[in-house]
Order: structure tokens, then C-alpha cells, then sequence
């Protein structure tokens, strides 16, 4: 083939295994082509392709710097990629005792997950009509069943094998994502944050970062700080005695001093003052409170963060740092008894607009992120009872998660240089868009 990369790549835009021999092919830092079947079409039982695997599946890859060499299966892929290519053991192990236990796991992803999350798939989605219920209940269980496996381990060790990310690990995340959102979507009482802690643990510590966190409930920070210790993760916090220009600064020196070797690579904002009433019934001090809460600490919190980015060099996705502001409804149209938290709300989003604009150049990203929903968290338990709070939750369109929420986040700090986010607008399926 002459496209002059190392591999090529037989694969599907839309199922989940070849998306994993990808990751591995880019974290190792791979040249490959993709090709890209359909599989509506029968393009993977074509003779072009089925001539390299007589299976007919995806995905299959071709190594041109090793005499055309073809493996097929993903899970034999990423062993392939990992034992000849993974030099340093990024993401993979080395002792004879690991490799068995990476193996184990590769072996339960294809029987284990694979298998049954496809065909759970299969009978809920993909599957010709009728649907059924037996057989959809039946995979679903399976689902949780496999999920039971993984976070079981993973409540007592932060990785499947080695004390690091391995291909054991990358090999279940996309199967996993799939059956959460599309297989379980329905499934009555299923929530993963609750149900699989360990499993989906805090996005952001998920994804190798260090947690800072800053607010003015401590009881709040050192609960949260002592999940993420517990699960293995790196955290730490301050608590302000308010949210002011100040606290902002000093904040920043506190973990400086905590992780002096450590880059600060995202920064997310989400402080509000949140007073509800009537225009005339407003005082001075509310407004005050509002604008030294949201506005000024707010500016505080963004100018330490551009200040510690334009020290960095541009990461894998081309930027030095991304700095969200959290936002709502609010901040683009006011309401009834709004005006303090809508005021607020309007000068942030100017504030990340302004920002944006002038640090894109310094290859430093900023969003702000609206999000208008009932967030359930425990908060709302305790305000309103279990019994509200056990009715919201099967409330799946009226409602957002938290680690919805967080995936967000990930996906806007993740965007590479060629497409960034600068408002996005967060809203369960069937909220209310009327103000």
C-alpha cells in the first residue's frame, strides 16, 4: 500500500474494538491509515478484505514494517503492538507473572464483555424486530455482571495490572462506554456513578490528573479529597474563608507548594451566589456579595490560571492549559427574580468570551459551559428526603449527573487545536427550554 505509514487499519467508524486498537496505535505514537468499512454495506465480507482476515470482522491491521505482517482480533492487536512496539512499557508490563495476568483480562474482555455486551446490542438496537425483553434482560444482566467483576478489583487497586494504565485496562473502556449509554440507558434503577464507584470514579482524576480542589466548605473538600485518596488518585484542597480575588491567589500558591513539580493543565470554575428575589426586595449586600463571589474571584481564579499555562508547553492536544467557567441559562437571558444570579451569570460569560479571544493565540483554551438542569447530587437529598430523591433518580431525561457533567469537561480539554468549544449548552433530553 502506498500511503507511507507503518500500519493500516481495517475498522468501523461506529463499533467499539477498533476504536481501542486505535488508542494503542496513537498512545505508542504509531503512523497508521485508516479504512474505515461499512458494515451495512458488507465492506468487511469483501475479498479486498476477507484476503487478510478470513473472519470478516473488524478490526485487522497490517504491520508494513515487519513484512506486511496481518493479525486480526483486536485484543491479539494491542498484545501485538504492546510486545513489539511498547519498548519502554508505557502501557504494558514486563515480568512473565503480569504478562499472564494482562492476558487474563484481554482473554475475559473478548468472552467476558465482548461477547455479551455485543449481544446485548445486538437484541436492544441492531437486531431486526420484534425486540426481545428476555433476551435484552438477559444481556443487560450480563452487563452488570461484568461491571460487578471490574469494579470489585478496582475498589482495592487503582488498575487492573502493573499499577498503570495497560492495554488490560484501554481494552474494556470503549465496550464500557457503549453498554452505560446505550445498553443500560433504560435498565430501571441503574446508576453507574452509584452503582460501580470504582469503576467511575471522578473523570478528571480518571484521566491521570492530579485533583485541586477549592471551595469554602471544608467538611465537603475532605470528604471528596479522602474518596479520590482512597481509590488511589492524587488529591488535594484548600478551603477559602470566602471567594474573593485573594483566596484565589492564595489558593494557587497552596498547591504550587503541594505539587511543586506538577503542571497545572486545567482550571474549572463553578461559583455561584445564588439569591432569588423579588427586583425591589434586592439589597445592596446581595448585589456586593454577588459580584466579589462570581465576578472578582471568578477574575482572580482566571488570571491564575492563564499565568500558570503560559509558563507550559503545548500538551498532545496542542494546548498550554483549558479553563472552563461553569455557567447557566442565566448568563444569556435573565428572569424573574433573577437579578443577582443573572447579572453574575452575564459578566462571567463575557469574562470567558474576552479571555477566549485574547489568550487563543497563546494556545490556552476557555469555555464556558451552560448547564441548565436538576444536577442530583447528594445536596438534594438532604434537602428534600429520600423519597424525592429515589423518584428524581429513574428520572433519566429530567436530570443531569455529575459524571455527565465531567465527560464534558474531558471532551472540551481534550479537543485538539483544529476544533475548540467555546460555549457549550448542557441539558437533559427533555428539559424545559421555554426560559
Amino acid at each position: 500500500m502506498s500511503h507511507g505509514k507503518q500500519f493500516t487499519l481495517y475498522t468501523t467508524a461506529y463499533g467499539p474494538n477498533g476504536w481501542k486498537v486505535e488508542f494503542v496505535l496513537q498512545e505508542l505514537g504509531l503512523t497508521y491509515e485508516p479504512l474505515y468499512l461499512k458494515l451495512k454495506e458488507g465492506e468487511h465480507k469483501d475479498p479486498s478484505h476477507t484476503k487478510y482476515n478470513p473472519n470478516g470482522r473488524i478490526p485487522t491491521i497490517i504491520d508494513h514494517h515487519n513484512n506486511d505482517f496481518v493479525i486480526w482480533e483486536s485484543n491479539a492487536i494491542l498484545f501485538y503492538l504492546a510486545e513489539k512496539y511498547d519498548t519502554k512499557r508505557k502501557i504494558s508490563v514486563d515480568s512473565f507473572e503480569e504478562k499472564m495476568i494482562e492476558q487474563q483480562w484481554l482473554f475475559f474482555q473478548a468472552s467476558g464483555q465482548g461477547a455479551y455486551f455485543g449481544q446485548c446490542g445486538w437484541f436492544k438496537i441492531v437486531g431486526p424486530p420484534p425486540r426481545i425483553p428476555a433476551a435484552i434482560e438477559r444481556y443487560q444482566k450480563e452487563i452488570l455482571r461484568v461491571f460487578g467483576v471490574l469494579d470489585g478489583v478496582l475498589a482495592k487497586q487503582e488498575w487492573l495490572v502493573g499499577g498503570k494504565c495497560t492495554i488490560a485496562d484501554i481494552s474494556f473502556v470503549m465496550w464500557n462506554e457503549v453498554a452505560v449509554t446505550k445498553f443500560l440507558n433504560d435498565y430501571p434503577g441503574f446508576d453507574f456513578e452509584r452503582d460501580f464507584p470504582a469503576l467511575c470514579r471522578r473523570e478528571f482524576s480518571n484521566h491521570g490528573y492530579i485533583v485541586a480542589l477549592i471551595s469554602s466548605n471544608e467538611q465537603n473538600l475532605q470528604n471528596l479529597a479522602n474518596e479520590l485518596k482512597s481509590a488511589g488518585r492524587e488529591a488535594a484542597y484548600y478551603a477559602v474563608s470566602k471567594y474573593d480575588y485573594d483566596e484565589m491567589h492564595n489558593a494557587f500558591e497552596y498547591f504550587k507548594r503541594v505539587y511543586p513539580n506538577d503542571e497545572i493543565r486545567a482550571a474549572l470554575w463553578n461559583v455561584t451566589e445564588a439569591v432569588r428575589k423579588p427586583f425591589l426586595d434586592l439589597k445592596k449586600e446581595d448585589m456586593q456579595k454577588m459580584v466579589d463571589a462570581d465576578v472578582v474571584a471568578g477574575f482572580g481564579f482566571a488570571q491564575e490560571a492563564i499565568k500558570a499555562f503560559k509558563q507550559l508547553e503545548p500538551n498532545k492536544y496542542g494546548k498550554r492549559g483549558f479553563l472552563a467557567f461553569t455557567s447557566a441559562t442565566g448568563s444569556r437571558r435573565g428572569a424573574p427574580n433573577c437579578a443577582i444570579s443573572s447579572t453574575g451569570k452575564f459578566a462571567l460569560r463575557a469574562l470567558s468570551q474576552t479571555v477566549a479571544k485574547e489568550f487563543k493565540t497563546d494556545d490556552i483554551h476557555v469555555s464556558h459551559v451552560i448547564v441548565d438542569a436538576l444536577i442530583l447530587t447528594e445536596r438534594w437529598k438532604v434537602l428534600y428526603g429520600d423519597e424525592w430523591y429515589a423518584e428524581k433518580t429513574k428520572d433519566e431525561k429530567h436530570r443531569t449527573h455529575p459524571a455527565s457533567i465531567a465527560k464534558a469537561y474531558i471532551y472540551l480539554a481534550q479537543q485538539d487545536t483544529s476544533a475548540w468549544t467555546w460555549e457549550l449548552d448542557l441539558r437533559p433530553s427533555h428539559e424545559n427550554w421555554t426560559w
